[in-house]
């Protein structure tokens, strides 16, 4: 991944199925491999945590050039924005997983 925003989007989620099984997806790719390698994947219990933190603050879907690559969550205060969770496509993680 290069430092060159361009072409960057950062649309907000809607609390819509569609938006929850695109984040959910992004949340497996991201996630998976690491979760598989020390437990089994258990997809409706990852489901069951990730419906409530959809709902504590926005999430955002990050595109590139029109491509759908992650999600991003974030929480602004008054003197700072935090980034809280960040998953990415693994095709566009920095370390390639």
């Amino acid at each position: 991944m290069t430092s060159d925003t361009s072409g960057l989007r950062f649309e907000p989620l809607s609390d819509t199925p569609e938006a929850f099984e695109f984040s959910c997806r992004i949340k497996i790719e991201a996630l998976g491999p690491r979760v598989r390698a020390r437990w089994a994947w258990d997809d409706g219990y990852q489901r069951e945590v990730h419906r409530p933190r959809l709902n504590e603050k926005p999430f955002f879907k990050i595109a590139r050039d029109g491509c759908p690559i992650g999600t991003l969550s974030r929480t602004v205060e008054p003197d700072d924005i935090r980034l809280d969770r960040t998953a990415l496509n693994c095709m566009f993680a920095p370390d390639g997983r």
